[in-house]
Protein backbone atom coordinates (compact mmCIF):
# COMPACT_ATOMS: atom_id res chain seq x y z
CA UNK A 1 0.00 0.00 0.00
CA UNK A 2 1.31 3.45 -0.77
CA UNK A 3 2.32 5.80 2.25
CA UNK A 4 -1.15 7.66 2.62
CA UNK A 5 -3.34 4.71 2.31
CA UNK A 6 -1.43 2.87 5.15
CA UNK A 7 -2.07 6.24 7.62
CA UNK A 8 -5.63 6.35 6.23
CA UNK A 9 -6.62 2.51 7.39
CA UNK A 10 -4.36 3.05 10.48
CA UNK A 11 -6.73 5.66 11.76
CA UNK A 12 -9.51 3.95 10.93
CA UNK A 13 -8.62 1.31 13.53
CA UNK A 14 -8.02 4.24 15.90
CA UNK A 15 -11.83 5.12 15.17
CA UNK A 16 -13.22 2.03 16.07
CA UNK A 17 -10.11 1.99 19.21
CA UNK A 18 -11.76 4.76 20.71
CA UNK A 19 -15.80 3.52 20.07
CA UNK A 20 -14.48 0.46 22.03
CA UNK A 21 -12.93 2.42 24.80
CA UNK A 22 -14.37 3.88 27.92
CA UNK A 23 -17.55 6.56 27.89
CA UNK A 24 -15.43 9.16 28.93
CA UNK A 25 -12.74 8.70 26.29
CA UNK A 26 -15.42 8.42 23.78
CA UNK A 27 -15.17 11.80 23.29
CA UNK A 28 -12.14 11.27 21.25
CA UNK A 29 -14.06 9.17 18.62
CA UNK A 30 -15.56 12.15 16.29
CA UNK A 31 -12.32 14.06 16.29
CA UNK A 32 -10.63 10.54 15.02
CA UNK A 33 -13.23 10.33 12.38
CA UNK A 34 -12.55 14.17 11.64
CA UNK A 35 -9.10 13.47 11.16
CA UNK A 36 -9.51 10.30 9.01
CA UNK A 37 -12.13 11.74 6.80
CA UNK A 38 -9.68 14.61 6.19
CA UNK A 39 -6.87 12.34 5.93
CA UNK A 40 -8.43 10.11 3.51
CA UNK A 41 -9.22 13.63 1.60
CA UNK A 42 -5.47 14.00 1.38
CA UNK A 43 -4.68 10.93 0.09
CA UNK A 44 -7.33 11.08 -2.55
CA UNK A 45 -5.87 13.95 -3.98
CA UNK A 46 -2.26 13.72 -3.45
CA UNK A 47 -2.05 9.66 -4.34
CA UNK A 48 -5.26 9.26 -6.42
CA UNK A 49 -8.09 8.24 -6.00
CA UNK A 50 -8.64 4.07 -6.68
CA UNK A 51 -11.10 1.76 -5.77
CA UNK A 52 -9.88 -0.08 -3.17
CA UNK A 53 -10.43 2.74 -0.45
CA UNK A 54 -13.86 3.16 -1.15
CA UNK A 55 -14.51 0.20 1.37
CA UNK A 56 -12.68 2.10 3.99
CA UNK A 57 -15.25 5.22 3.54
CA UNK A 58 -18.32 2.84 3.83
CA UNK A 59 -16.38 1.05 7.15
CA UNK A 60 -15.68 4.77 8.51
CA UNK A 61 -19.82 5.33 7.84
CA UNK A 62 -20.44 2.07 9.45
CA UNK A 63 -18.66 3.35 12.79
CA UNK A 64 -20.85 6.72 12.42
CA UNK A 65 -23.73 4.71 12.46
CA UNK A 66 -22.67 2.42 15.18
CA UNK A 67 -21.52 5.12 17.73
CA UNK A 68 -25.33 6.47 18.27
CA UNK A 69 -25.90 2.87 19.98
CA UNK A 70 -22.21 1.85 20.87
CA UNK A 71 -21.33 -1.10 20.52
CA UNK A 72 -21.32 -3.28 24.02
CA UNK A 73 -21.65 -7.18 22.89
CA UNK A 74 -18.49 -8.81 22.23
CA UNK A 75 -20.21 -10.55 19.28
CA UNK A 76 -20.55 -7.23 17.98
CA UNK A 77 -16.95 -6.02 18.55
CA UNK A 78 -15.98 -8.91 16.90
CA UNK A 79 -17.70 -8.32 13.91
CA UNK A 80 -16.51 -4.83 13.36
CA UNK A 81 -13.21 -5.91 13.39
CA UNK A 82 -13.36 -8.93 11.14
CA UNK A 83 -15.05 -6.14 8.90
CA UNK A 84 -12.15 -3.49 9.10
CA UNK A 85 -9.47 -6.41 8.40
CA UNK A 86 -11.92 -7.30 4.88
CA UNK A 87 -11.87 -3.39 4.11
CA UNK A 88 -7.82 -3.59 3.94
CA UNK A 89 -7.69 -6.47 2.23
CA UNK A 90 -8.41 -4.86 -1.37
CA UNK A 91 -5.50 -3.07 -1.04
CA UNK A 92 -3.06 -5.10 0.25
CA UNK A 93 -4.04 -7.73 -2.53
CA UNK A 94 -3.94 -5.66 -5.12
CA UNK A 95 -1.56 -2.67 -4.48
CA UNK A 96 -0.17 0.27 -6.68
CA UNK A 97 2.63 -1.91 -8.42
CA UNK A 98 6.54 -0.18 -7.71
CA UNK A 99 8.18 -0.70 -10.52
CA UNK A 100 12.03 -1.43 -10.30
CA UNK A 101 14.37 1.53 -10.57
CA UNK A 102 16.39 0.68 -13.62
CA UNK A 103 20.09 0.01 -12.96
CA UNK A 104 22.17 1.37 -15.71
CA UNK A 105 23.82 4.84 -15.77
CA UNK A 106 21.03 6.27 -18.05
CA UNK A 107 17.71 8.37 -17.34
CA UNK A 108 14.88 7.08 -19.55
CA UNK A 109 12.88 8.88 -21.76
CA UNK A 110 9.68 7.56 -24.67
CA UNK A 111 7.77 8.87 -27.08
CA UNK A 112 4.86 7.16 -28.72
CA UNK A 113 4.35 6.52 -32.87
CA UNK A 114 0.95 5.78 -34.30
CA UNK A 115 2.37 3.86 -37.83
CA UNK A 116 0.09 2.60 -40.45
CA UNK A 117 1.98 0.15 -43.11
CA UNK A 118 -0.23 1.54 -46.51
CA UNK A 119 1.45 -1.96 -47.99
CA UNK A 120 -0.40 -4.48 -46.11
CA UNK A 121 -4.24 -4.41 -45.65
CA UNK A 122 -5.59 -5.09 -41.91
CA UNK A 123 -7.09 -8.90 -42.40
CA UNK A 124 -8.61 -8.60 -38.71
CA UNK A 125 -11.18 -6.45 -40.50
CA UNK A 126 -12.07 -7.95 -43.72
CA UNK A 127 -15.40 -6.31 -43.88
CA UNK A 128 -13.50 -2.63 -44.61
CA UNK A 129 -10.88 -3.58 -47.35
CA UNK A 130 -9.76 -0.08 -47.03
CA UNK A 131 -8.22 -0.79 -43.91
CA UNK A 132 -4.33 -0.84 -43.86
CA UNK A 133 -2.53 -2.44 -40.71
CA UNK A 134 -1.51 0.45 -38.27
CA UNK A 135 0.45 -0.07 -35.45
CA UNK A 136 0.83 1.88 -32.10
CA UNK A 137 4.07 2.23 -31.05
CA UNK A 138 5.88 2.94 -28.02
CA UNK A 139 10.04 3.94 -27.93
CA UNK A 140 12.49 4.28 -24.88
CA UNK A 141 15.50 5.27 -25.01
CA UNK A 142 18.42 6.86 -23.08
CA UNK A 143 17.88 10.44 -22.20
CA UNK A 144 18.11 13.46 -19.90
CA UNK A 145 14.72 14.25 -18.25
CA UNK A 146 14.09 18.09 -17.46
CA UNK A 147 14.09 19.51 -13.86
CA UNK A 148 10.82 19.18 -13.03
CA UNK A 149 9.57 16.51 -15.39
CA UNK A 150 6.99 13.82 -14.23
CA UNK A 151 7.13 10.09 -15.21
CA UNK A 152 4.94 8.82 -17.66
CA UNK A 153 1.91 7.12 -16.07
CA UNK A 154 2.17 3.13 -16.29
CA UNK A 155 -0.20 3.04 -19.23
CA UNK A 156 -2.68 5.69 -20.90
CA UNK A 157 -6.60 5.97 -21.70
CA UNK A 158 -7.17 3.47 -18.39
CA UNK A 159 -10.88 3.82 -18.84
CA UNK A 160 -10.33 1.21 -21.78
CA UNK A 161 -7.01 -0.62 -20.98
CA UNK A 162 -7.99 -1.30 -17.24
CA UNK A 163 -11.47 -3.35 -18.19
CA UNK A 164 -9.47 -4.80 -20.98
CA UNK A 165 -6.61 -6.26 -18.65
CA UNK A 166 -9.35 -7.26 -16.19
CA UNK A 167 -11.18 -9.02 -18.30
CA UNK A 168 -7.67 -10.83 -19.61
CA UNK A 169 -7.26 -12.36 -16.25
CA UNK A 170 -10.74 -13.11 -15.47
CA UNK A 171 -11.04 -10.16 -13.05
CA UNK A 172 -14.27 -7.58 -12.83
CA UNK A 173 -13.82 -4.86 -14.85
CA UNK A 174 -12.87 -2.48 -12.50
CA UNK A 175 -10.29 -4.28 -11.21
CA UNK A 176 -7.13 -2.69 -12.72
CA UNK A 177 -8.33 0.38 -13.44
CA UNK A 178 -6.40 1.98 -11.03
CA UNK A 179 -2.99 0.57 -12.49
CA UNK A 180 -2.54 3.87 -14.56
CA UNK A 181 -1.51 5.43 -11.45
CA UNK A 182 1.91 3.75 -11.19
CA UNK A 183 4.80 5.82 -11.70
CA UNK A 184 7.37 4.57 -14.36
CA UNK A 185 10.86 5.80 -14.43
CA UNK A 186 10.00 6.79 -17.86
CA UNK A 187 10.09 10.89 -19.05
CA UNK A 188 7.96 11.61 -22.26
CA UNK A 189 9.58 13.80 -25.10
CA UNK A 190 12.81 13.79 -22.39
CA UNK A 191 15.98 15.09 -24.65
CA UNK A 192 18.27 12.08 -25.97
CA UNK A 193 21.32 11.92 -24.20
CA UNK A 194 24.54 12.98 -25.87
CA UNK A 195 27.19 10.82 -27.15
CA UNK A 196 27.17 7.69 -29.00
CA UNK A 197 24.57 6.15 -31.31
CA UNK A 198 22.43 3.26 -29.90
CA UNK A 199 21.87 -0.21 -30.48
CA UNK A 200 17.94 -0.81 -31.06
CA UNK A 201 15.79 -3.48 -29.43
CA UNK A 202 12.40 -4.80 -31.21
CA UNK A 203 10.19 -6.25 -28.21
CA UNK A 204 7.27 -8.31 -29.47
CA UNK A 205 4.14 -9.05 -26.29
CA UNK A 206 2.23 -12.64 -25.75
CA UNK A 207 -0.66 -13.20 -27.12
CA UNK A 208 -3.51 -10.77 -25.71
CA UNK A 209 -1.04 -8.82 -23.56
CA UNK A 210 0.32 -5.57 -24.41
CA UNK A 211 3.51 -3.64 -24.87
CA UNK A 212 2.89 -1.77 -21.48
CA UNK A 213 3.12 -5.11 -18.96
CA UNK A 214 7.19 -5.12 -20.31
CA UNK A 215 7.85 -2.14 -19.14
CA UNK A 216 10.42 -2.50 -16.63
CA UNK A 217 12.04 -4.82 -18.65
CA UNK A 218 12.43 -2.59 -21.47
CA UNK A 219 13.25 0.66 -19.24
CA UNK A 220 16.24 -1.53 -17.68
CA UNK A 221 17.31 -2.00 -21.28
CA UNK A 222 16.93 1.51 -22.03
CA UNK A 223 19.01 2.62 -18.68
CA UNK A 224 21.66 0.51 -20.17
CA UNK A 225 21.95 2.87 -23.67
CA UNK A 226 19.50 0.59 -25.73
CA UNK A 227 16.41 2.23 -27.85
CA UNK A 228 13.97 -0.29 -27.79
CA UNK A 229 10.67 -0.33 -29.52
CA UNK A 230 7.67 -1.68 -27.87
CA UNK A 231 4.18 -2.46 -30.01
CA UNK A 232 1.02 -3.28 -29.99
CA UNK A 233 0.03 -6.19 -32.42
CA UNK A 234 -3.19 -4.65 -33.38
CA UNK A 235 -6.46 -7.08 -32.56
CA UNK A 236 -3.75 -9.45 -31.49
CA UNK A 237 -2.77 -7.47 -28.24
CA UNK A 238 -5.53 -6.61 -25.61
CA UNK A 239 -6.11 -3.55 -26.78
CA UNK A 240 -4.57 -1.03 -28.91
CA UNK A 241 -5.72 2.85 -28.55
CA UNK A 242 -5.33 5.17 -31.73
CA UNK A 243 -4.69 9.26 -31.72
CA UNK A 244 -8.18 9.17 -33.10
CA UNK A 245 -10.14 7.26 -30.40
CA UNK A 246 -10.68 4.50 -31.97
CA UNK A 247 -9.44 0.90 -30.60
CA UNK A 248 -8.53 -2.54 -31.82
CA UNK A 249 -9.82 -4.87 -29.33
CA UNK A 250 -8.80 -8.62 -28.80
CA UNK A 251 -9.70 -10.89 -32.14
CA UNK A 252 -7.21 -13.70 -31.65
CA UNK A 253 -9.31 -16.01 -29.67
CA UNK A 254 -9.51 -19.66 -31.14
CA UNK A 255 -12.02 -21.27 -29.43
CA UNK A 256 -12.43 -25.22 -29.43
CA UNK A 257 -15.21 -25.23 -31.16
CA UNK A 258 -12.65 -24.46 -34.74
CA UNK A 259 -10.83 -27.64 -35.86
CA UNK A 260 -7.06 -28.21 -35.02
CA UNK A 261 -5.96 -27.89 -38.64
CA UNK A 262 -8.18 -24.45 -39.04
CA UNK A 263 -6.68 -23.33 -35.38
CA UNK A 264 -3.01 -23.84 -37.12
CA UNK A 265 -3.83 -22.14 -40.19
CA UNK A 266 -4.66 -19.44 -37.94
CA UNK A 267 -1.97 -19.12 -35.78
CA UNK A 268 0.46 -19.11 -38.82
CA UNK A 269 -1.17 -16.13 -40.19
CA UNK A 270 -0.96 -14.07 -36.85
CA UNK A 271 2.30 -15.20 -36.99
CA UNK A 272 3.41 -13.93 -40.47
CA UNK A 273 1.52 -10.71 -39.34
CA UNK A 274 3.71 -10.76 -36.50
CA UNK A 275 6.68 -10.98 -38.24
CA UNK A 276 5.89 -8.25 -40.66
CA UNK A 277 5.09 -5.84 -37.75
CA UNK A 278 8.53 -6.13 -36.39
CA UNK A 279 10.08 -5.66 -39.43
CA UNK A 280 7.80 -2.74 -40.50
CA UNK A 281 8.97 -1.11 -37.26
CA UNK A 282 12.65 -1.83 -38.10
CA UNK A 283 12.33 -0.09 -41.61
CA UNK A 284 10.86 2.87 -39.48
CA UNK A 285 13.45 3.04 -37.36
CA UNK A 286 16.03 3.09 -40.07
CA UNK A 287 13.75 6.26 -41.73
CA UNK A 288 14.92 7.77 -38.26
CA UNK A 289 17.94 7.01 -38.47
CA UNK A 290 18.16 8.80 -41.59
CA UNK A 291 15.70 11.69 -41.13
CA UNK A 292 13.29 10.63 -43.48
CA UNK A 293 11.00 10.25 -40.15
CA UNK A 294 11.61 13.39 -38.06
CA UNK A 295 12.95 12.72 -34.69
CA UNK A 296 15.24 13.28 -31.47
CA UNK A 297 16.81 10.02 -32.72
CA UNK A 298 17.68 10.81 -35.67
CA UNK A 299 21.27 9.86 -36.46
CA UNK A 300 21.24 8.70 -32.87
CA UNK A 301 21.16 4.75 -33.28
CA UNK A 302 23.06 2.03 -34.26
CA UNK A 303 21.28 0.31 -37.26
CA UNK A 304 24.01 -2.05 -37.24
CA UNK A 305 23.40 -3.57 -34.11
CA UNK A 306 19.89 -4.70 -33.66
CA UNK A 307 18.29 -7.15 -31.54
CA UNK A 308 14.92 -8.73 -31.26
CA UNK A 309 13.25 -10.43 -28.33
CA UNK A 310 9.30 -11.47 -27.13
CA UNK A 311 7.43 -13.04 -24.39
CA UNK A 312 5.46 -16.18 -25.66
CA UNK A 313 3.46 -15.70 -28.88
CA UNK A 314 6.04 -12.95 -29.01
CA UNK A 315 9.22 -15.47 -28.68
CA UNK A 316 7.60 -17.05 -31.46
CA UNK A 317 7.78 -14.21 -33.39
CA UNK A 318 11.62 -13.15 -32.35
CA UNK A 319 12.42 -16.66 -33.55
CA UNK A 320 10.79 -16.41 -36.91
CA UNK A 321 11.90 -12.72 -37.56
CA UNK A 322 15.63 -13.40 -37.11
CA UNK A 323 14.83 -16.30 -39.10
CA UNK A 324 13.69 -14.45 -42.15
CA UNK A 325 15.51 -11.26 -41.63
CA UNK A 326 19.36 -10.95 -41.32
CA UNK A 327 19.17 -7.46 -40.27
CA UNK A 328 18.77 -8.67 -36.79
CA UNK A 329 21.73 -9.71 -34.87
CA UNK A 330 20.70 -11.24 -31.82
CA UNK A 331 16.83 -12.99 -30.43
CA UNK A 332 15.89 -13.49 -26.88
CA UNK A 333 12.82 -15.43 -26.39
CA UNK A 334 11.01 -15.26 -23.03
CA UNK A 335 8.73 -18.35 -22.44
CA UNK A 336 8.15 -18.47 -25.57
CA UNK A 337 5.55 -20.44 -27.21
CA UNK A 338 6.48 -22.12 -30.44
CA UNK A 339 3.67 -24.19 -31.78
CA UNK A 340 3.01 -21.53 -34.30
CA UNK A 341 6.94 -21.35 -35.74
CA UNK A 342 7.56 -23.07 -39.41
CA UNK A 343 8.95 -26.15 -38.96
CA UNK A 344 11.47 -25.11 -41.63
CA UNK A 345 13.19 -22.72 -39.20
CA UNK A 346 12.74 -25.04 -36.34
CA UNK A 347 15.02 -27.83 -38.77
CA UNK A 348 17.36 -24.74 -40.12
CA UNK A 349 17.74 -23.00 -37.08
CA UNK A 350 19.11 -19.58 -36.00
CA UNK A 351 22.40 -17.95 -37.78
CA UNK A 352 22.07 -15.67 -34.76
CA UNK A 353 23.15 -15.58 -30.63
CA UNK A 354 19.65 -16.69 -29.20
CA UNK A 355 19.31 -17.21 -25.62
CA UNK A 356 16.16 -18.94 -24.32
CA UNK A 357 14.42 -18.46 -20.84
CA UNK A 358 11.80 -19.78 -19.61
CA UNK A 359 10.23 -22.74 -17.34
CA UNK A 360 11.94 -25.65 -16.83
CA UNK A 361 9.27 -27.77 -18.71
CA UNK A 362 5.34 -26.76 -20.63
CA UNK A 363 2.36 -28.46 -19.76
CA UNK A 364 2.46 -29.12 -23.64
CA UNK A 365 5.59 -31.12 -23.64
CA UNK A 366 5.59 -30.41 -27.91
CA UNK A 367 6.82 -26.74 -26.96
CA UNK A 368 9.78 -28.09 -25.05
CA UNK A 369 10.88 -30.04 -27.58
CA UNK A 370 10.48 -27.84 -30.69
CA UNK A 371 12.60 -25.17 -28.91
CA UNK A 372 15.16 -27.55 -27.73
CA UNK A 373 15.24 -28.88 -31.56
CA UNK A 374 15.91 -24.99 -32.84
CA UNK A 375 18.58 -24.53 -30.09
CA UNK A 376 20.41 -28.05 -31.50
CA UNK A 377 19.95 -27.17 -34.80
CA UNK A 378 20.97 -23.65 -34.91
CA UNK A 379 24.21 -22.53 -35.85
CA UNK A 380 24.86 -19.40 -33.61
CA UNK A 381 25.46 -19.66 -30.26
CA UNK A 382 22.79 -20.99 -28.21
CA UNK A 383 21.69 -20.86 -24.59
CA UNK A 384 18.85 -22.45 -23.00
CA UNK A 385 17.72 -21.25 -19.76
CA UNK A 386 15.33 -22.10 -17.20
CA UNK A 387 13.92 -20.94 -14.31
CA UNK A 388 12.68 -22.96 -11.08
CA UNK A 389 9.37 -22.16 -9.80
CA UNK A 390 8.34 -19.87 -12.44
CA UNK A 391 4.71 -19.40 -14.43
CA UNK A 392 4.21 -17.79 -17.88
CA UNK A 393 3.12 -15.03 -16.68
CA UNK A 394 6.65 -13.93 -14.60
CA UNK A 395 8.19 -12.88 -17.63
CA UNK A 396 6.24 -10.23 -17.38
CA UNK A 397 5.50 -7.52 -14.93
CA UNK A 398 2.38 -9.07 -13.84
CA UNK A 399 4.11 -10.67 -10.98
CA UNK A 400 4.49 -7.25 -9.33
CA UNK A 401 1.04 -6.97 -9.71
CA UNK A 402 -0.04 -8.39 -6.18
CA UNK A 403 2.14 -10.96 -4.30
CA UNK A 404 -0.87 -13.29 -3.97
CA UNK A 405 -1.26 -14.15 -7.35
CA UNK A 406 0.48 -17.49 -7.02
CA UNK A 407 -2.32 -18.37 -4.79
CA UNK A 408 -4.72 -17.75 -8.05
CA UNK A 409 -2.18 -19.77 -10.57
CA UNK A 410 -1.19 -16.24 -12.07
CA UNK A 411 2.57 -16.47 -11.15
CA UNK A 412 5.14 -18.58 -9.91
CA UNK A 413 7.14 -19.35 -6.35
CA UNK A 414 9.93 -16.65 -6.66
CA UNK A 415 8.81 -12.90 -5.50
CA UNK A 416 8.12 -10.60 -8.24
CA UNK A 417 10.98 -8.05 -7.66
CA UNK A 418 13.57 -11.07 -7.56
CA UNK A 419 11.98 -12.55 -10.57
CA UNK A 420 11.90 -9.42 -12.52
CA UNK A 421 15.47 -8.76 -11.33
CA UNK A 422 16.55 -12.00 -12.77
CA UNK A 423 15.18 -11.83 -15.97
CA UNK A 424 16.14 -7.87 -16.14
CA UNK A 425 19.83 -8.59 -15.45
CA UNK A 426 20.05 -11.90 -17.89
CA UNK A 427 18.44 -9.82 -21.02
CA UNK A 428 20.85 -7.34 -20.45
CA UNK A 429 23.87 -9.76 -20.10
CA UNK A 430 23.00 -11.24 -23.33
CA UNK A 431 22.66 -8.07 -25.77
CA UNK A 432 25.94 -6.47 -23.89
CA UNK A 433 27.44 -9.88 -25.14
CA UNK A 434 26.23 -9.89 -29.03
CA UNK A 435 25.47 -6.74 -29.61
CA UNK A 436 28.10 -4.95 -28.11
CA UNK A 437 30.98 -7.26 -27.75
CA UNK A 438 31.39 -6.35 -24.31
CA UNK A 439 32.93 -9.39 -22.14
CA UNK A 440 29.49 -10.26 -20.37
CA UNK A 441 30.54 -13.77 -17.99
CA UNK A 442 27.07 -14.85 -18.86
CA UNK A 443 27.88 -18.84 -18.09
CA UNK A 444 28.55 -18.52 -14.69
CA UNK A 445 25.31 -16.39 -13.64
CA UNK A 446 23.92 -19.45 -11.65
CA UNK A 447 25.83 -18.68 -8.88
CA UNK A 448 23.83 -15.47 -8.49
CA UNK A 449 20.72 -16.72 -8.78
CA UNK A 450 20.83 -20.75 -7.83
CA UNK A 451 16.89 -20.86 -9.60
CA UNK A 452 18.66 -20.64 -12.28
CA UNK A 453 19.83 -23.81 -14.62
CA UNK A 454 22.12 -22.91 -17.79
CA UNK A 455 22.36 -25.45 -20.94
CA UNK A 456 24.59 -23.73 -23.12
CA UNK A 457 24.05 -25.62 -26.88
CA UNK A 458 26.75 -24.35 -28.23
Amino acid sequence: MRPLEIIFFLLLFFCMGTLFSPAERKRYFWKTVLLTAVAGGIQWFVEGFRWQIIPGYGFMLVLILTSFKPPRKLSLKIILTLFLIIVVLPSMLLPVIELPTPTGPHSVGTYTYHWIDHNRPEWFTDEDFRDARQLIVQIWYPAVPEEGSKPAPYFDHPEIRGPALSAAGNFPSFALTYQHLTKTHSYTDAPVTSGVQFPVLILSHGIMGTRFLHTSLIEELASHGYVVAALNHSYDANVSVFPDGSSADYRSHIGPEVAYEDSVTLRHRQLNTRVEDVRFILDQMEQIQSGAIQSPLSGRLNIEKVGVLGHSFGGATSVETSSRDNRFKACLVLDSWSLAVADSTIEKGLEQPLLYIGRPSWPDSRNDTLIKSLIENSNGTAYYLTLEGTHHFDYTDIPLFSPFLKYLDKAGEIPGQRIVEIVNRLTVMFFDKYLLDNDVDFINVESDYPEVTLSVVH
